[in-house]
């Protein structure tokens, strides 16, 4: 893989993966059931400690294939539990119009995708690098497209 100006680009990637789960678990946070809610700040906090104590253990010039699948696994649980609750809860009549609706499709389309590929991204190291160079673009560049694609439908809808 290149790296630009000898830079290791895995400190920027750990570091934008853990940002973006943050962000996404603290908007899922805003329609579950206030149990849910109350505990979610402490969840996000000590995933994120855990996350950070692994790397500290490994090394942050790494790829935390470990630590991704689990929070790529962890934002999937999450997204199909709001939009399970928000479907219990019968909050919106119409789901085509519901933003959260359509960030939860989203999240869940992007997250599980991406949980399968950070699975296998270790055996496919260690196994053949070329597929692995051939598969993770292919693969991850189409799951982002279709993620920021429903994303963009979301944040056209009436209620966000």
């Amino acid at each position: 893989f290149i790296r630009p100006m000898g830079y290791n680009r895995f400190i920027f990637i750990n570091s934008t993966m853990i940002i973006e789960w943050v962000i996404v678990m603290v908007y899922i946070r805003t329609h579950l059931p206030p149990a849910a809610k109350r505990i979610m700040p402490w969840f996000i906090a000590a995933v994120v400690v855990l996350y950070f104590t692994h790397l500290s253990f490994t090394s942050f010039l790494v790829f935390n294939g470990i630590g991704i699948t689990i929070i790529t696994g962890l934002a999937m649980v999450m997204a199909m539990y709001a939009l399970y609750t928000m479907l219990e809860n019968r909050e919106v009549m119409q789901l085509e119009t519901s933003g959260y609706f359509w960030a939860n499709v989203g999240f869940i389309v992007f997250f599980s995708g991406n949980f399968v590929l950070f699975l296998f991204i270790n055996y496919f190291e260690k196994t053949d690098v070329s597929v692995l160079r051939i598969l993770w673009p292919a693969v991850h560049n189409t799951l982002l497209l279709v993620y920021r694609l429903i994303i963009t439908v979301a944040l056209t809808r009436k209620t966000i």
